[in-house]
């Protein structure tokens, strides 16, 4: 997908995390809190077992990729990433 997030970006992913902590006395069992409802909740209202834990983290990055493709076409080194990571 062609995103215009800045040249030469073009895809985006994500990589979701556990395992998922909560509070004592809380349980969380995937068979029984996954369900189509908790996942509209989260989906749509950010809320339920499924909710972020408030722990994430992101990077950028100019690949080796990019910047040698620059210097084969004789441009300057990009100045914006095309590898943006997400972490939750």
């Amino acid at each position: 997908m062609d995103l215009p997030l800045g040249q030469p970006l073009q895809d985006m992913y994500g990589v979701a995390m556990g395992p998922f902590i909560v509070d004592d006395g809380y349980s969380f069992v995937r068979e029984r809190d996954i369900t189509s409802q908790t996942i509209m909740d989260w989906a749509l209202r950010a809320e339920g077992p499924l909710a972020s834990t408030k722990i994430e983290a992101s990077y950028d990055l100019i690949s080796n990729f990019s910047k040698a493709k620059a210097a084969e076409e004789g441009k300057p080194p990009p100045d914006k990433p095309d590898i943006y990571t997400i972490l939750n």
